[in-house]
């Protein structure tokens, strides 16, 4: 019987080793062209550290076959796909929605703020979708797509999100007025200004439009949370004047900067915003949980004007706010919305439909009951 020399029995080994490995791990090189989950590289059906490794070495050339690694759209494969699969790995990028995985409240805030494009997005899984919902999405996205509106719906953990027209710059009109009034209401959370602190009306704060303060006469007193509340319930315009007289825009900026907001508002309390600048201060409101949260609360859930987003959603408690623009200052109709129920979320829809079209409510009723099937 012939012995194995030294240098036969290590090769037999290595032999040995390498047929092991080759039946207990998945084939790393083995790419399927076909496969149509973002970053599974190998096939396997997962995105793993497999996936990795292949990436870095398809990057480094050291797998030259052809590879299907352009994981941002650039129309190339290179260090940034790199980075967004070892991110996904990571747990902070989801590479099938492609978007960033928010871990807190102030990263949902941000991400909200970062949306960017013109074009819809959403992150469905279309096949977990039910019947209904599946005919829901499709009108949604066939309305929107062809629309110029900016429109973002998301619930308050950001699982699912739809974005379209991010980009599109809108003059605010009064949904202005809700940030503004979730900062006084901090304020007084924290003892730096009296809610029962009294303020004259002058000839100079009547201001016609919305509202029912400008029927009252010069003279006429109010206290702040009357303002605020009227400016919240009844969208008064010279409520709002008067509270943005006595308190300025300056403080009220740096709290935006501070809260990571790119929103700025004029020295009259108004301006331009876009679809993401009012999602995320909606947001705010939406997670906001101090002394006046219930006071802010009840005003925005029993407004004056409600023929948009809560008309299409009767019997659920819909907090929002509106504003509006008439075509000769610039054709100008939003409505933004936190809709309660089992499965709270966000609606914001910015347009620029003229506000004496007799129809001008019918799509913000559409878009909500669509996303209400959706997400509610």
């Amino acid at each position: 019987m012939n012995r194995l020399t030294g240098g036969k029995r290590l090769l037999c080994l290595l032999s040995a080793l390498c047929l092991l490995a080759a039946l207990c791990l998945p084939a790393p090189l083995s790419v399927s062209a076909g496969n149509t989950l973002p970053g599974d590289l190998d096939g396997s059906g997962r995105i793993d550290a497999f996936d990795y490794q292949l990436l870095k070495a398809h990057i480094l050339g050291t797998f030259p076959e052809a590879l299907d690694g352009d994981l941002d759209g650039s129309g190339k494969t290179d260090a940034f796909d790199y980075q967004l699969l070892k991110a996904h790995i990571l747990g902070t990028y989801d590479l099938a929605k492609r978007r960033a995985i928010p871990r807190n409240d102030d990263e949902r805030f941000a991400l909200l703020s970062s949306l960017r494009g013109n074009d819809l997005y959403h992150d469905f899984d279309v096949s977990s979708l039910s019947a209904s919902q599946k005919t829901a999405l499709a009108e949604l996205t066939d309305y929107l797509r062809a629309s110029d509106y900016g429109v973002i719906c998301c619930d308050l953990s950001l699982d699912h999100l739809l974005a379209v027209g991010c980009e599109y710059v809108f003059r605010t009109a009064s949904v202005a007025k809700l940030p503004f009034v979730k900062y006084l209401c901090t304020l007084a959370d924290a003892g730096e200004i009296d809610p029962s602190e009294r303020l004259t009306m002058q000839s100079r704060h009547i201001s016609t439009g919305s509202g029912i303060l400008y029927a009252d006469p010069p003279g006429s007193t109010y206290s702040l949370r009357e303002l605020m509340n009227a400016t919240i319930r009844h969208s008064d315009n010279t409520a709002y004047k008067m509270l943005i007289e006595r308190f300025q825009t300056d403080r009220y900026t740096d709290y935006l900067k501070a809260l990571g907001s790119t929103y700025r508002p004029s020295v009259n309390g108004y301006g331009y915003f876009t679809a993401p600048q009012i999602a995320a201060l909606l947001f705010d409101v939406a997670r906001y949980t101090g002394e006046n949260a219930r006071f802010l609360q009840n005003a925005g859930c029993h407004t004056s004007y409600a023929m948009q987003i809560p008309y299409a959603l009767k019997g659920k408690p819909v907090f929002h706010k509106y504003g509006a623009l008439s075509p000769d200052d610039a054709p100008t109709y939003h409505d933004v919305a936190i809709v309660y129920g089992e499965h709270p979320y966000l609606l914001v829809i910015l347009t620029s439909i003229d506000i004496t079209d007799t129809a001008r409510d019918e799509p913000f009723r559409k878009i909500a009951s669509w996303c209400d099937q959706l997400f509610g």
